[in-house]
């Protein structure tokens, strides 16, 4: 990955990672319906173009190719445990669990299957 490419994409997600904090509220700001619509708009600029540079991207070889598949992995990952800890989390305490956290599960891992079935078709 070129340095220039590497410092938009850290850009972009740094930009995300301080929208999603604000949504958080860390510091008791109260943010009128107008301010909340601008902070909504902004992040989903931003991850517009974070889902355009992923879907661009481009190894130019075999090195690049298995370093954006590890990751890839690594976000599964990450991403999977944190909505099962989630999921564990509420039915432990309130014994009932968010359906979002359910159906962005079952997307993700839909998806992975999905993508592997269509790459084994392809190859």
């Amino acid at each position: 990955m070129e340095r220039n490419n590497f410092l938009q994409e850290f850009a972009i997600a740094a930009g995300l990672l301080i929208i999603l904090g604000l949504f958080l509220n860390p510091f008791d700001l109260y943010m009128s319906d107008k301010t909340s619509m601008t902070v909504l708009g902004i992040f989903l600029i931003l991850y517009l173009l974070f889902v355009v540079y992923l879907w661009r991207e481009r190894a130019r070889d075999e090195r690049e190719a298995f370093h954006a598949l590890r990751t890839g992995r690594l976000s599964f990952f990450v991403g999977s445990a944190v909505l099962t800890l989630g999921i564990a989390y509420q039915m432990f305490t309130i014994h009932m669990v968010e359906p979002w956290l359910v159906y962005t599960l079952g997307a993700m891992v839909l998806a992975k299957v999905a993508g592997s079935i269509w790459n084994t078709k392809q190859h």
